[in-house]
């Protein structure tokens, strides 16, 4: 019998030999997407960092009492990616169990059992080629990553065909490649005939061009935001390693049923930069096929009918699998912006639900919203065009707000910039009031990156939605690895702290900060990536023992 999903009734137990082949027609066709699960980054293709479906874990149990470190898992590296999540996964001759899949910097995907503090082998385990010595990229002390480079974009499922697809950066005889896999979620097994090497070419005259050809150069280019799975195509989205000329930034699709490349776009084909890095956030997509991307520090000319959109929010068409430019904003002050390395692109964009309209920040910690049918392309006299801007933050704003609508219908976007507080900006009559709504009472400290969020709710019920934070405890994080904290606050009301992992440091410290990577918050548990090599499992504690009299009367 092949394996397939199950959903048994015990996790870990399969279901009676009598009831498999009734049971699989239906499984098959829908147990497993029925169930909580996280796939992509950030929760979904809106990128909204929401799991809505959490019905364990609410603002009365989180708490140093009841919640707190219950294990953790050994890897071999440093964690950039998000851990995702899928329940009820059949592993060979091991059961069904509800999987977290990791990956780290050592190139290596794992597979662990989600729930079981007793299992703390993996289910599955894979090296997917040497990575990368830091220091081919990065000179110390300008280390953004300081250990090495293999798997740096969180990897994205899919449910139809079981597969995790994941991009993987390697050094080999003295070379550099970056190579797509798609790996059996059950074994880990390479599938679709995969992996295969990440190669492109567009017509430009910009830089690092042979001939008038831009060719995908495979050291440049650093794969930081998180995969999309969006209409049966994978699309990678392409940065920089610490703006190290010469680059772009490239948006790759691949077929995901058979790792065919089927899209190619570049944004700054006449000249050079415009990397798409978003702090990991991966690429957006509404359900009409745009795809959305915001760029960093680099050649502009849209604006002046040229096709480079450095520094630019941008929408890109997918019709035919094709990828074409089909909107795009320019601040009018983006020349000041490049000058002062103030990247638009340091955050991505987030779309808010039941609404026209898309969210991003910038290093300068302004907000930017926007009506997606009409990004509003460039006013030198301002940026009067576009639904609002405002200062939401002190300093930078890395990776993107998230989103919650409450019981009442009232929609709130987070954010957590530098130098700064967690806050909360209501939505009012199409667009958000820039006086917060409430604000935490943790400050970051001084320096990079801020604080990365998530969200859980059980829907809009009251009580039940929590922002989860995990920020540097006490550091600068921009060139070094530092300790790092794990806060849980009240989303009706952000000044009200619920739980911190230092609050009982000896039971729930967190170890060092992930930079750039928000909690995994799925079916009563937090899953928090660190650059201590090793997944930390946060959820509620098992009550004590009740003590006993003789005779076995409870003490009351």
């Amino acid at each position: 019998m092949p394996s397939v999903f199950f959903a048994p009734n015990a996790v870990g137990k399969r279901p009676p030999r009598h009831l498999v082949p009734c049971l699989l027609g239906t499984l098959l066709a829908g147990a497993a997407s029925a169930q909580t699960g996280v796939w992509t980054q950030h929760n979904d293709n809106a990128r909204t960092g929401a799991n809505l479906k959490e019905s364990v874990l609410n603002t009365r149990n989180v708490n140093a009492r009841s919640f707190g470190k219950l294990f953790s898992r050994k890897v071999d590296g440093q964690v950039y990616a998000q851990p995702l999540y899928v329940p009820h996964v059949e592993v060979p001759g091991r059961g069904v169990h509800n999987v977290v899949y990791v990956a780290t910097e050592h190139n290596s995907v794992y597979a662990f059992d989600a729930d079981d503090p007793m299992q703390p082998a993996p289910l599955w385990h894979v090296n997917l080629g040497p990575p990368c010595p830091y220091t081919d990229f990065y000179t110390p002390p300008q280390t953004d990553m300081n250990e090495e480079v293999g798997i740096t974009g969180t990897p994205v499922i899919n449910l139809d065909n079981r597969a995790l697809y994941v991009v993987a950066k390697s050094k080999e005889n003295g070379n550099y490649v970056q190579r797509l896999h798609a790996l059996d979620l059950q074994s880990g097994a390479e599938m679709l005939g995969g992996p295969v090497v990440i190669q492109a070419a567009v017509p430009g005259a910009g830089d690092d061009n042979v001939n008038g050809v831009i060719s995908f150069n495979a050291r440049q280019q650093l794969q930081r935001p998180g995969l999309l799975l969006a209409g049966g195509v994978i699309y990678i989205a392409l940065g920089s390693h610490g703006d190290r000329d010469p680059y772009h930034g490239w948006v790759l699709g691949y077929s995901a049923a058979t790792l065919k490349r089927v899209a190619v776009y570049n944004t700054t084909p006449s000249g050079g930069e415009g990397a798409i890095w978003q702090a990991g956030q991966g690429l957006s997509a509404d359900a009409q096929g745009s795809l959305y991307a915001v760029t960093g520090n680099g050649t502009a000319d849209a604006h002046r009918g040229g096709p480079d959109v450095g520094e630019c929010v941008i929408r890109l068409d997918t019709s035919g699998k094709r990828l074409s430019l089909a909107d795009w904003f320019l601040p009018y002050n983006y020349d000041a912006l490049n000058a002062a390395d103030n990247d638009l692109g340091s955050c991505g964009a987030v779309l808010i639900p039941n609404t026209d309209l898309l969210v991003c920040g910038s290093k300068t910690g302004t907000a930017y919203v926007f009506h997606r049918s009409s990004l509003g392309h460039f006013h030198a006299d301002g940026d009067t065009q576009i639904v609002q801007s405002f200062l939401a933050a002190n300093r930078h704003i890395h990776g993107s707000p998230i989103t919650w609508t409450d019981a009442a219908g009232d929609t709130f976007i987070y954010l957590w910039g530098e130098y700064d507080n967690l806050k909360a900006f209501k939505l009012v009559d199409g667009s958000f009031q820039t006086t917060p709504a409430a604000q935490g009472t943790t400050r970051a400290p001084d320096g990079m990156p801020g604080g990365f969020l998530s969200i859980s709710a059980d829907g809009g019920k009251a009580g039940t939605a929590i922002v989860w934070a995990t920020h540097p405890a006490d550091a600068n994080a921009n060139w070094n690895t530092v300790p790092g904290t794990l806060q849980a606050f009240d989303a009706s009301d952000v000044s009200k702290e619920l739980w911190n992992s230092r609050q009982n440091a000896a039971r729930d410290d967190l170890g060092m900060f992930a930079k750039f990577c928000p909690p995994t918050v799925v079916n009563g548990k937090v899953y928090v990536a660190t650059f201590s090599k090793q997944l930390v499992v946060y959820g509620l504690l098992k009550p004590p023992a009740r003590h006993r009299q003789a005779g076995g009367r409870p003490r009351r």
